[in-house]
């Protein structure tokens, strides 16, 4: 597993109503039972470890645990070649 993967992971909240572990398929809402608060509790999380700013346009799409990954990683490769996306 990567280490953004891991710190993901790590961040999810458990739930005892949850039938299945999470996977990157999961969906926030459908699978792991995760209301808005939850999911915007969880990205700031992330965003405050990596230091990095996803932009509202890009969370509005984001349903699974895979896009969530898909979009950290993307502003951290951002981040290493000078973007300055905590000014987003």
């Amino acid at each position: 597993m990567l280490p953004i993967q891991q710190q993901v992971y790590s961040y999810l909240p458990i739930k005892p109503t949850l039938t299945a572990k999470p996977s990157n398929d999961s969906r926030f809402s459908e699978d792991l039972g995760m209301d808005q608060i939850d999911f915007f509790e969880l990205v700031i999380r992330l965003e405050n470890l990596y230091h990095v700013r996803i932009p509202d346009t890009e969370l509005e799409q984001v349903k699974t645990v895979h896009q969530l990954i898909s979009c950290l990683n993307d502003q951290l490769v951002g981040q290493k070649w000078g973007c300055s996306l905590l000014m987003a």
